[in-house]
């Protein structure tokens, strides 16, 4: 029998960071299922323990080896200084049905780090962490259920200096609405959009957009294979290299999301139980 090399820590989200820890101090490779952790000190502690055991530690945040991920990263320069980004994760909730009839799914639930803006959120939040860096400020409005999580809700990335100076982000995401827009990055003439901010597909470029000149080019991309395919493939060949984390997807832009998605929780009162240690 083949040797594990490395463990997918996939437990709810309130168990990540024990788990990945206890798995890199017992000699594995991690890859911890999104999100990365709940709090800033368990990501940080995770990434010690990555260090402190020489692992491989990774995220599994699969929109970075996205092939449409891919091509608009190569897109971006082409729309010069970036004005204005909407980026959407939105999709009803199958566990609603069972939320409403008096459960308590996980997805739902405080103790188990539930709630849209941490299954869903963290989509475009992490996608604009990914193509634009680390936000100057972060603004958070949401509705919360009875449970103490939020159902839906929009994330304003603001980026006040440097590159993208005057850019604003807006992430919505939302576990009780359908979404049939898309998302869009726009800047002075020209916008991106996509189909999808977890599996860009279908991308267009589109020049002069509401005028007689408007053009449009198609950048979509077909994905095949299994769902997680791109990811699993870039983890096997960097464990096979000895590489000790990813250069496309560092743990230090999932440190980032963290933090900025705990600055969303404080701004709209949702709490898990694991904040009480930040205190």
């Amino acid at each position: 029998q083949a040797p594990i090399d490395v463990v997918h820590v996939g437990s709810p989200n309130s168990l990540h960071a024990q788990h990945a820890i206890a798995t890199l101090e017992a000699g594995f490779h991690v890859l911890v299922e999104k999100p990365f952790a709940l709090t800033r000190s368990q990501a940080e502690a995770m990434v010690e323990a990555a260090q402190a055991t020489d692992r491989f530690l990774m995220e599994g945040w699969l929109t970075a080896f996205e092939p449409g991920t891919a091509a608009i990263r190569a897109a971006l320069p082409r729309l010069g200084a970036l004005r204005r980004a909407t980026l959407v994760r939105e999709q009803f909730s199958s566990r609603m049905t069972a939320y409403r009839a008096g459960e308590l799914p996980p997805a739902f639930d405080p103790a188990r780090g539930g709630g849209s803006l941490m299954d869903l959120g963290i989509y475009p939040v992490s996608l604009a962490i990914h193509f634009l860096g680390r936000p100057d400020r972060v603004t958070a409005t949401a509705q919360l259920l009875d449970s103490g999580v939020d159902s839906h809700g929009t994330v304003v990335l603001s980026y006040d200096s440097g590159e993208h100076a005057g850019l604003e982000v807006a992430c919505l995401h939302s576990k009780t609405s359908a979404n049939a827009l898309g998302s869009q990055i726009a800047g002075e003439s020209s916008a991106l959009l996509l189909d999808h901010c977890q599996w860009p597909e279908r991308i267009s470029l589109v020049t002069a957009p509401g005028s007689d000149t408007e053009a449009r080019e198609d950048l979509s991309v077909t994905r095949s294979g299994e769902v997680m395919g791109p990811l699993l493939a870039e983890v096997c060949r960097l464990v096979r290299a000895g590489a000790r984390g990813s250069d496309l997807h560092p743990v230090a832009s999932s440190v980032t999301a963290i933090e900025v998605l705990a600055e969303a929780r404080a701004q709209i009162g949702v709490r898990f139980p694991d904040d009480d240690a930040e205190a």
